[in-house]
């Protein structure tokens, strides 16, 4: 009785599992998908359209990936008319997946450009989202995403007058999920690795800079620290727990509603664009049918309504082979004229062909020398003083306090530094010094936090912190005291 409990048990779970991945439903989802993550992509595509020549052809600098593993020819570098033309031909369908024309061969074909672009310049175009589009491209094109909302549904309905069954197995987009719960669970895996990430240095250092886009809030983020060391805890959480917990509501929706808020603001707080946007696409595949049906048909009634004349073309005229391939070609063709137009490199200039000229020797020597180093005095960033400390950071900064209060001084350190003596001097209005203090700051710390008591005994007024670092002169604020017994 026991052994076939078990097997009845086993049975269940893999009937469960049968009905889970090959259950059949009409692809709403997926459609969603096909039209909006392709769209993300041209955001990363089109910008890097006028540079094809020095970035991706023999003509140029390309930087192909196969080369860190000693491949040499792994894949070929075309010249720059014929890379021209595959780079167009990627961005015709990018929109021809969007629209659902072809479909299926649109994203082979896209599958097959993005990875070969991708792969020939690792210095900028094979990145983590490069990498998630390919291999969602690679999904949908096992799918029949392709059935509704789509030029090739629009077609085949006109064709026999009414739409056949568009109900289809769900595999492909159910793979596409576990994609998207795999990935967030390797970059908690990563993140947990990461030095510096759940101390909040690292965001915080990220979010000062551009090194994306624009980033509106990233500054003023580091204005809170604590914060980012907050937000990077629930940010792995929720990664872990999204590949077991997003199935089933209501945990769907908080997953997918913390999701959404994640992706913004790593837009807002690190400048990052394309990946977000992707991600926002990609999305739809966790919504349910009824869902991905409502939210399509809101934006099917967007849509104008098409012109009289459109239902009187002939079908042989859009729809053929043929006229996908004329525009194709049509489309390569004209941009490799306008690349030659642009003439990049003066071949067609008074004076020839633009040559490399050599460096000077001062230049040379400027560029490698490696004698140069950061003052002392310039490895402190900020100082930040408050009462209160949480996460290893102070949450409260503000620059007048009572008799009475502890007040806690932090100095940030730029990374990387040597073991430095970080030293902070308290003088009165009167250039006294009430409070002095020092402590070591190793190498691997960024961070060194002094207790400053404020005495009974100080009066009110206004009071000069300065730290030097190594003894050498750095930062100072001014600060105010209240004394009300003085």
């Amino acid at each position: 009785m026991n052994e076939q409990h078990q097997y009845s048990k086993r049975s269940g779970i893999v009937n469960h599992f049968r009905e889970w991945f090959y259950a059949k439903e009409v692809p709403y989802s997926l459609a969603l998908a096909r039209i909006f993550v392709p769209l993300a992509m041209l955001f990363a595509v089109i910008p890097r359209w006028p540079n094809v020549r020095e970035m991706y052809s023999s003509d140029g600098a390309p930087a192909p990936f196969w080369e860190n593993y000693g491949m040499t020819d792994f894949l070929p570098i075309f010249s720059p008319e014929i890379a021209m033309g595959l780079y167009t031909a990627m961005v015709f369908l990018c929109l021809a997946v969007c629209v659902g024309w072809k479909t299926r061969l649109s994203l082979v074909a896209l599958s097959a450009l993005v990875a070969y672009f991708g792969l020939l310049d690792a210095l900028g175009t094979l990145t983590k989202y490069t990498i998630f589009a390919c291999h969602t491209f690679v999904l949908l094109s096992f799918s029949e995403c392709g059935s509704v909302w789509s030029v090739d549904a629009w077609i085949k309905k006109r064709k026999s007058g009414e739409p056949a069954s568009l109900e289809a197995e769900v595999w492909p987009q159910r793979l596409i999920q576990l994609l998207v719960g795999f990935v967030y669970l390797g970059s908690a895996v990563t993140k947990t690795q990461t030095h510096g990430f759940f101390s909040g240095d690292q965001m915080f250092y990220w979010s000062l800079t551009n090194m994306n886009f624009h980033n509106p809030l990233g500054e003023w983020m580091t204005g809170f620290p604590a914060s980012l060391v907050l937000f990077g805890y629930l940010a792995v959480i929720w990664e872990v727990l999204f590949l077991f917990l997003v199935w089933k509501d209501p945990a769907r929706r908080i997953l997918l509603a913390f999701g959404l808020l994640f992706h913004a603001m790593t837009f807002f707080m690190l400048g990052l664009l394309v990946f977000p946007l992707l991600f926002f696409a990609v999305y739809f595949v966790f919504l349910k049918e009824s869902e991905a049906k409502r939210i399509g048909t809101f934006f099917q009634s967007l849509l104008p309504k098409s012109p009289q004349f459109a239902e009187r073309i002939s079908l042989a005229q859009i729809t053929s082979w043929p006229a996908f391939g004329v525009v194709l070609l049509g489309m390569s063709l004209f941009s490799i004229a306008a690349e030659r137009k642009m003439d990049v490199y003066s071949e067609n200039g008074p004076n020839g062909r633009i040559v490399l000229q050599p460096l000077t020797q001062e230049a040379v020597a400027e560029i490698t020398q490696d004698d140069r180093s950061m003052a002392v005095e310039d490895q402190l960033f900020s100082i930040d003083m408050g009462t209160t400390v949480a996460g290893g950071y102070v949450i409260n900064p503000r620059n007048t306090f009572q008799t009475g209060e502890t007040v806690f001084m932090q100095a940030r350190l730029l990374h990387p530094h040597s073991d430095l003596w970080v030293e902070y001097t308290l003088r009165d209005s009167q250039n006294r010094v009430v409070a002095r203090e020092g402590s070591i700051a190793p190498r691997e710390e960024l961070r060194v936090t002094f207790k400053v008591p404020i005495s009974q005994d100080w009066p009110s007024g206004e009071y000069r912190l300065s730290v030097a670092v190594n003894t050498k002169p750095s930062l100072g604020r001014t600060i105010h005291i209240v004394n009300p017994s003085r």
